[in-house]
């Protein structure tokens, strides 16, 4: 079974993580692949990953928590992770990894 978090910081009518709504206004994206490259700061801190596809590789910036501990199990795993994003603005709403 997926394991998937909703990230509610972007979006305050976010609805749960099992939810498939839509968080309203958002042009809905979904792009699946593996975790290719960490992006850290120079302090150390997580801002974001590069996910890896099939034809393409796609930079997500991120500082989230629950993303930063999805993206490094799936990272560490090499799990497949499913990034769902608002096109529009280019910010994640939900992370599945897939088994």
């Amino acid at each position: 079974m997926p394991l998937s978090a909703t990230v509610h910081s972007h979006y305050d009518d976010a609805t749960d993580a099992t939810d498939s709504l839509v968080p309203p206004g958002v042009i809905e994206r979904q792009l699946t692949g593996t975790v290719g490259e960490l992006l850290i700061d120079r302090s150390g801190a997580f801002e974001g990953f590069v996910l890896y596809m099939a034809r393409a590789i796609r930079p997500f910036m991120t500082r989230e928590s629950g993303v930063r501990r999805m993206v490094l199990r799936a990272y560490n795993e090499q799990l497949p992770l499913s990034v769902y994003f608002d096109g529009a603005r280019d910010r994640i709403y939900k992370i599945q990894l897939l088994s």
